[in-house]
Parts: C-alpha cells; sequence; structure tokens
C-alpha cells in the first residue's frame, strides 16, 4: 500500500529531492520495491556542492537519478562494490582513483590472477614483503663471494649467515600467516653462508696436508 502512495504521488507532480529520499526510504522498508522506472522524471535534482576529498559524480544520488558528491577512499579503507544497477541506497563513497573495492577494502587494480598475491596479509602492500625484498641482497653479495679466494674468507661471518638464514627460516613457518618470502630469501642466505664454511674448511685441510706429508 505504502509503495502504491508512493507512485501516485511521484506520477502526479515533481518532488524535491529531499522528498524523493523520504519516499524511496518508506519504499525500501518492502524488499519487494525496487526503483520505478520511470522515477528520474519526477524530481528536481540541485546541484550539489562538493568538499575538496569528495567527487560530484553524474547518476549517483538514490535511484541514480540526481549528481551526487562522493567521498574518495583511499588505499585500504573499507568500501562497499558499486551495485550493477540503481537502487534506492546507493553508496555514499568510492574508492579514489586508480583503486577498486575488492574484499570489502580498496586496492590497486591489479589482474584477477595477481589479487590473491596482493590481497595476503604478507603481500606487496605490506612490509612483510618488502623486508626479505630487500634482503637478497645478502644473497647477491654471499654470490659474489664465491670468486674470492678461500683464505680472504671470514669464517665468523659466514657463520653468523648460516646461522641467521636457518633461524629465520624455522621463523617463517611458524608465524601466522606464514611467509614463504622470507623463507625463501633466508634458505638462500643459509646455502651460501654453509657453502662459504664448506670453502674455508677445505682451504684448512689442504693446508695440513703438506705439513703432514713433510713431518713423515
Amino acid at each position: 500500500m505504502v509503495s502504491i502512495l508512493c507512485l501516485l504521488l511521484l506520477s502526479t507532480c515533481l518532488v524535491s529531492e529531499a522528498t524523493f529520499h523520504k519516499l524511496m526510504m518508506m519504499m525500501m522498508q518492502h524488499p519487494k520495491n525496487t526503483c520505478p522506472s520511470n522515477c528520474c522524471q519526477m524530481v528536481k535534482c540541485p546541484k550539489p556542492k562538493c568538499h575538496p576529498h569528495q567527487v560530484m559524480k553524474p547518476n549517483a544520488g538514490w535511484c541514480g537519478c540526481c549528481p551526487k558528491c562522493m567521498t574518495q577512499l583511499k588505499m585500504g579503507h573499507p568500501c562497499k562494490p558499486k551495485p550493477k544497477h540503481p537502487c534506492p541506497m546507493m553508496p555514499t563513497s568510492e574508492c579514489g582513483h586508480g583503486l577498486k573495492c575488492k574484499h570489502g577494502k580498496c586496492y590497486k587494480r591489479v589482474p584477477a590472477k595477481l589479487q590473491p598475491l596482493w590481497a595476503h596479509d604478507a603481500g606487496p602492500k605490506t612490509i612483510f614483503f618488502w623486508a626479505p625484498a630487500f634482503k637478497w641482497c645478502l644473497v647477491i653479495a654471499g654470490i659474489g663471494d664465491l670468486a674470492r679466494p678461500a683464505d680472504k674468507l671470514s669464517p665468523t661471518q659466514s657463520t653468523a649467515l648460516a646461522a641467521t638464514g636457518i633461524i629465520w627460516s624455522r621463523y617463517s613457518m611458524v608465524i601466522i600467516p606464514k611467509n614463504y618470502s622470507l623463507f625463501s630469501v633466508n634458505i638462500f642466505v643459509a646455502l651460501t653462508g654453509l657453502y662459504q664454511l664448506l670453502r674455508i674448511y677445505r682451504h684448512n685441510q689442504s693446508l695440513k696436508q703438506p705439513a703432514a706429508v713433510e713431518s713423515s
């Protein structure tokens, strides 16, 4: 009954946007009610005044009839996906330029296949991804030391690198969420450190062999 009265009132005269909102709210009390097909022809739309953090969007008001100031959300802010079709309760905010509402938050627009990685708790939008990424510099330095003579290598440094690689590799698998990026870089740190220790051991053994031959 309420829906019929609202439609009759809308069809008889032009109404202000505020009155239009109230009528739509009354219609929304009934779940089967949607926006009338000709409702936008019966409402007068004033030009909104937007704040600096807002952007005026056409057809963003109630039932997609009037322009509306939309608050621009930043990355990581909670959001609601935009409805596919105009409805009485249109959103009042949207993700800013270059962002997309995904999993209830604003994220950068990335390919669908990379969305799980981007939305991961240890993904590229967190420090838990970039800290291990910079640690690859230790791996590169360790690989560079492979060309250095064994007698120039530091046993203390190689032991420290191997130990920290082993410890943090284990740590990355017991924390929540598991950090596979941290795990992979520390595996390589541990391997380079252990290999350098092996080179140092072989070098020391090679020095003992001539001494043993001379004594015999």
